[in-house]
């Protein structure tokens, strides 16, 4: 139960993240997965990723975020999922992550 609690706060902290939701979306193309999605917002958005990270503190900090950051997407009403696919990360390494399409609002 406490594992299941602290992955609930790492997902909907942070909520400032969301802010910035439109506008990276703006740069995506009509369809992209959470990796590239985290990359643009890292990459758009350094400075507060960044200071995110430094808020998140030492227990996964980038897992924190990144699940923060997709929370938020998937929130955001912008986007719905419509598949899964392995996507590599900002490490190199591989995993299933959520495919995202943007919605006509």
């Amino acid at each position: 139960m406490k594992q299941m609690l602290r992955a609930l706060k790492r997902r909907t902290n942070f909520p400032i993240l969301r802010i910035y939701i439109p506008g990276i979306l703006e740069t995506m193309p009509d369809e992209f997965d959470s990796h590239q999605f985290i990359g643009a917002f890292a990459y758009q958005e350094e400075s507060t990723y960044i200071q995110a990270l430094l808020d998140a503190g030492w227990n996964m900090p980038i897992q924190t975020i990144n699940d923060a950051i997709i929370h938020w997407l998937e929130q955001s009403g912008f986007v719905r999922q419509i598949a899964t696919r392995e996507s590599e990360n900002m490490f190199k390494q591989r995993r299933s992550v959520a495919v995202w399409k943007k919605v006509a609002l």
